[in-house]
């Protein structure tokens, strides 16, 4: 039993790190958009990084908007979201609910979708999210846990880095 809880626990560290690991990437991409900002605007702005206010700011930031208090706010709002819908689901959710009756099984993939729409830089993308699509895919059925996601992640991030031009 011992040796049980030992592993459930390296296996929950192992799995939260592989997750978040995207975090590393997205900071990455972050770099020269900080270049200008404060200390404080930084580390408030990557306090409320989330995948969505990433997507969003970047997709405002190409389309010239420089407020440097995007990503803060716009991840302020999804915190902000993200716990009273906590609050009230946990409220209303004491009983049996069924996701899909209301539609929530597509909201991860409604999510992808926005992301995806506001990151689409064009036909020069298109190889390095195929590749990355088609390893995920591989590693997901080859691979238990959530590697795919790494897996995915990585090899999208170096075919873009070895194609794009800067």
């Amino acid at each position: 039993m011992c040796g049980q809880e030992k592993s459930g626990g390296a296996a929950i560290i192992i799995t939260t790190f592989v997750i978040n690991i995207r975090h590393f990437l997205m900071g990455a991409v972050l770099t020269d958009r900080f270049k200008d900002m404060t200390r404080f605007q930084k580390y408030l702005s990557l306090f409320f990084l989330v995948d969505e206010s990433w997507a969003y700011s970047l997709s405002e930031w190409r389309k010239g908007n420089t407020n440097a208090a995007l990503m803060a706010g716009s991840g302020f709002c999804l915190f902000i979201a993200w716990t009273v819908s906590t609050v009230i689901g946990n409220i209303i959710g004491a009983g049996p609910v069924d996701p899909a009756k209301w539609g929530m099984d597509f909201a991860f993939t409604a999510i992808f979708i926005f992301l995806a729409v506001g990151l689409w830089q064009g036909k020069r993308d298109i190889l390095p999210w195929v590749i990355a699509a088609t390893v995920a895919v591989i590693v997901s059925k080859t691979f238990p846990g959530k590697w795919y996601i790494l897996a995915g992640s990585l090899s999208g991030s170096i075919t873009g880095a070895l194609i794009h031009d800067k």
